[in-house]
């Protein structure tokens, strides 16, 4: 990380170590095998939500990874989503439960993988997921698909947590 310009503390660089690690699913290494680790790393960096201060701080570093970002940046700006993708659930949810989300795929080729995040933390990697709303007011639930050509598609879903919602269904 210190190639890429990044002072980290140590938590930081395991999350970005880790982060390196989840990108594989998204087909980053299968597409780029011969991609330097500063490259990589300098796409995690460029992807970081910065928080608290603007520039690095002590608390949070650069800022909060997000893979999902990193992964997107590695696409050739001539690819266009090219697979369909809905996120079937909820969008007003109630407090303190876990809702069932669904997808719904279409075109490409091959089997699909799956990569769902809320507020842009990973949450799942299947075709379904379940999100705990915990005391949230709002989270956008993004499911980033790819299939087996490096086809890919994302959309995104915005749920309200209000404690008038009815209950989720588990499914």
């Amino acid at each position: 990380m210190r190639r890429a310009g990044c002072r980290l503390r140590r938590q930081a660089a395991d999350v970005s170590l880790g982060s390196r690690t989840r990108i594989r699913p998204f087909g980053i290494r299968d597409q780029h095998i011969d991609m330097p680790q500063d490259r990589v790393a300098q796409y995690l960096f460029n992807s970081a939500d910065d928080r608290g201060p603007a520039g690095w701080d002590d608390h949070f570093g650069h800022g909060i990874v997000d893979v999902f970002e990193a992964y997107a940046l590695t696409l050739p700006a001539s690819s266009p989503p090219t697979l369909s993708v809905s996120i079937n659930g909820p969008e007003q949810v109630p407090p303190d439960q876990s809702c069932y989300y669904s997808s719904t795929v279409s075109g490409g080729t091959g089997s699909y993988s799956y990569q769902w995040s809320r507020n842009g933390v990973g949450v799942g990697t299947g075709s379904n997921v379940t999100v705990y709303t915990g005391d949230l007011s709002s989270y956008t639930l993004t499911l980033v698909v790819q299939d087996t050509g490096a086809n890919w598609g994302s959309n995104d879903l915005s749920a309200t947590v209000s404690s008038g919602a009815p209950d989720c269904l588990q499914r």
